[in-house]
């Protein structure tokens, strides 16, 4: 891992990172794949550090999808299930002094008139 900087975005089916390498910026593996159903990625997601890769955390129709670099590939990490729609606003990430990272995002009824926080752990 070095220190320079990471970009992501979304396309429709997945979600494409580069990594600056000093002159260019280069894909890291052919992009993280959106789970079958879920629907295309439509909304801004959050990208962070950790051990010095890239850890995605994005939202589909219906899911919350995270996903980490190991050095070589992407690898999925398991989220729990989203029974309503998630308010992207509150969509964080956020890693505690343990070194554990929480994902932690607002999740609506269909009408908006009710919100639930919902944190998890991340089991990479």
């Amino acid at each position: 891992a070095n220190d320079e900087p990471f970009m992501a975005w979304a396309n429709p089916g997945n979600i494409q990172v580069r990594q600056w390498n000093g002159s260019a910026w280069v894909a890291l593996g052919s992009g993280i794949s959106v789970p079958s159903g879920s629907g295309s990625v439509a909304y801004p997601f959050v990208m962070g550090l950790v051990e010095g890769r890239p850890l995605i955390v994005s939202t589909a129709p219906g899911a919350v999808i995270a996903a980490h670099w190991n050095g070589s590939a992407w690898k999925s990490v398991s989220m729990p299930r989203v029974y309503d729609r998630v308010d992207l606003k509150s969509l964080l990430l956020q890693k505690a002094p343990s070194g554990t990272v929480y994902v932690g995002w607002m999740e609506s009824t269909a009408s908006g008139s009710t919100a639930t926080p919902r944190l998890f752990r991340l089991n990479r």
